[in-house]
């Protein structure tokens, strides 16, 4: 991996971490007016867009992302990175949610 590649990963575990601060913010029901809730939620999609967005950026440079890789803070070791857990995560909210049995979801004729 050479440095800008080090240095995208490294930005993305940082937007990570301060994805999951803001977070945070929706656990003081005092200032969580409608309008507070509507802007903390946006900068919360916007912060998730940024990391997606510095990963196809990564991507473009030819490294490929294995899943030890997530480029995810740990909350309790932030300088360590952990692995997604849901297909969801590995992906984004628009994933596709894959069928629990791994059968194909095709409706039959």
């Amino acid at each position: 991996m050479d440095g800008f590649q080090q240095l995208l990963h490294d930005l993305r575990k940082q937007i990570d971490g301060v994805t999951n601060n803001v977070k945070t913010l929706k656990d003081n029901p005092v200032s969580m007016t409608p309008g507070v809730a509507r802007a903390v939620a946006i900068s919360i999609t916007k912060l998730e867009e940024s990391k997606m967005w510095l990963g196809k950026a990564l991507g473009e440079t030819g490294s490929e992302l294995p899943k030890e890789f997530a480029d995810k803070v740990d909350v309790a070791n932030p300088g360590t990175t952990t692995a997604p857990s849901t297909p969801a995560e590995a992906g984004g909210q628009n994933a596709p949610a894959q069928p629990a049995n791994g059968e194909n979801n095709t409706p039959q004729q």
